[in-house]
């Protein structure tokens, strides 16, 4: 008996000892808590232009919105404004104060027992992007490249000048910590919003994490140990006063023409210049913002009133009208095109001449001709093929009614097809003119290489080809300079002149649908349409 009260005695006195210490070790294994308790929204009045450095502080103007959010009770104490979700509808360069409350049940023991707080807490705050048709469910597009939030960071981080993690003050158990970013400026608008399906252009939503660790570690699921955290979805649209003002369009009607009667002449505006579609393909009905282009054709005068027929009478986007003139409507005719953005007030217009004969003239076809080295060129040489006149004053490319040419070289393989990637990469290297008189290449490699020279005049198109030998030598590398009159050689779309001559003539431009692609192009230079900087 005496034995087993010994036993119980000594079983209380380590019980005394290790008990408290593994409950403190428990208590100290609770992970801290954050929600977000307070967001108010600043806006620089009037709004600011487009310098990257402009951002409104506050409390310079005082906020636009501002709601307390505690305990799950949301109020709004000023602002108005919202979108169909019932949040505030931000706009770009907006600056928004976030208020996050920690707790942690472990502080709450510690100051109960009047103990020194001895673990802090650690930060981190993110905005992902939140694509709109996950939250209304309905396919299309956003603004491209949506920018991410300016001051947001992957990384905890605790109070300045402190590498202890954020802890409450004596006597508190929570600690409120102000976090301060700015809307990002995106380019253009969501096309859902341009319909009408919803009215903010971007939706992001804002995390906060937090933990008791600096750097937590990893799960085996791929998470963060130890880290809890909340949430709240945040919408903005682009700011009226940033946008650049829409320019109206310049109308195009085409040019004037000569027609004989009974022909189906076709009005077409398609030319028409719009520059706030610049970079876009305005039939995309998903691109995300554009000006939608309504076009009405019109009979100005003439010898008898011949009105246009819109080729679809249903789709008023359509560019494209015909007239159809009888045996005795010869005269000269005009015709109105305008050109509404829907955006600004009044139309453009342009005007084209339609002269209306018995019959059009014969029409005879160019004549292409080429004049290039005669003799074999070093590697690195850099020549010039000449297709209005050599170097000694000699027409070469004509046309015999007197029509102005227009030119374009290609580089070719031997049997006048293009050239493979492979190829390309070997082939000369344009420097200068590819749709001059005159163009100018750089050989690369040794080896023979073709050239095709294409004029045109209006109606008919014809061609020609030419070869160079490009070999190795001592003093590869040198550029050649302009050739001896004696040392060119010629080639032309006649017969009996020069070598590899050929005729080509291609009548039809417009609809002939037989346009010899360019093998050999520069970079094409794309012009985005941007916001005002």
């Amino acid at each position: 008996m005496r034995t087993c009260v010994q036993l119980l005695l000594l079983c209380g006195w380590l019980g005394s000892i290790w008990l408290p210490a593994a409950l403190g070790q428990a208590e100290g294994n609770n992970p801290p808590t954050v929600s977000i308790i307070r967001w108010e929204v600043y806006r620089p009045n009037p709004p600011a232009s487009r310098t990257p450095d402009y951002i409104p502080q506050p409390p310079g103007n005082p906020p636009v919105y501002d709601e307390v959010r505690d305990g799950g009770d949301r109020s709004v104490v000023t602002g108005s404004g919202s979108d169909s979700d019932g949040a505030f509808l931000h706009e770009e360069r907006d600056r928004v104060l976030v208020t996050f409350r920690i707790e942690d049940a472990d502080w709450l023991t510690q100051q109960q027992d009047q103990e020194e707080v001895d673990e802090g807490a650690y930060l981190r705050v993110r905005a992902l992007t939140w694509p709109w048709r996950q939250a209304v469910g309905t396919p299309s597009r956003e603004p491209p490249n949506i920018p991410p939030v300016p001051d947001m960071t992957d990384d905890f981080f605790g109070p300045p000048y402190s590498d202890e993690g954020y802890k409450p003050n004596p006597g508190e158990t929570s600690v409120d910590v102000q976090f301060e970013f700015r809307v990002p400026e995106f380019n253009g608008n969501n096309q859902a919003r341009l319909r009408g399906q919803i009215d903010w252009d971007v939706r992001w939503v804002l995390i906060v994490d937090v933990s008791n660790e600096e750097t937590p570690p990893e799960t085996e699921q791929g998470g963060l140990e130890g880290v809890t955290s909340d949430e709240m979805a945040f919408v903005a649209m682009g700011s009226p006063g940033l946008s650049a003002p829409n320019a109206p369009p310049f109308a195009d009607a085409g040019p004037d023409r000569t027609v004989p009667v009974n022909t189906t002449v076709v009005l077409d505006g398609s030319r028409t210049f719009d520059a706030y579609n610049v970079g876009f393909d305005v039939g995309d009905v998903d691109i995300y913002e554009k000006d939608l282009l309504t076009f009405t054709w019109e009979w100005i005068s003439g010898p008898a009133r011949v009105d246009p027929v819109p080729e679809d009478p249903n789709d008023p986007t359509n560019p494209r009208a015909t007239v159809i003139f009888d045996d005795d409507e010869t005269g000269v005719y005009v015709y109105r095109l305008l050109v509404d953005d829907n955006v600004n007030a009044l139309p453009s217009t342009d005007s084209v001449t339609l002269t209306v004969v018995e019959s059009l003239p014969a029409q005879n076809p160019p004549v292409a001709v080429i004049a290039g080295p005669a003799n074999a060129v070093p590697v690195g040489a850099i020549i010039t093929l000449y297709g209005d006149e050599d170097p000694a004053g000699n027409t070469l490319s004509y046309d015999p009614d007197g029509d102005d040419l227009s030119y374009r070289w290609q580089q070719t393989n031997e049997l006048g097809g293009p050239l493979s990637p492979d190829e390309l990469q070997n082939a000369f290297q344009p420097l200068s003119g590819l749709t001059e008189p005159r163009s100018t290449w750089q050989a690369l490699t040794p080896g023979t290489f073709y050239f095709r020279l294409l004029v045109d005049d209006g109606s008919f198109r014809a061609s020609t080809t030419f070869s160079v030998e490009v070999i190795e030598t001592a003093t590869s590398g040198a550029a050649s300079q302009e050739p001896p009159e004696g040392e060119l050689a010629y080639s032309s779309s006649e017969s009996g002149r020069g070598h590899q001559g050929n005729q080509e003539a291609l009548p039809g431009l417009c609809g002939s649908g037989l346009a010899l692609p360019l093998l050999v192009v520069p970079s094409a230079l794309f012009l985005m349409r941007r916001r005002i900087h």
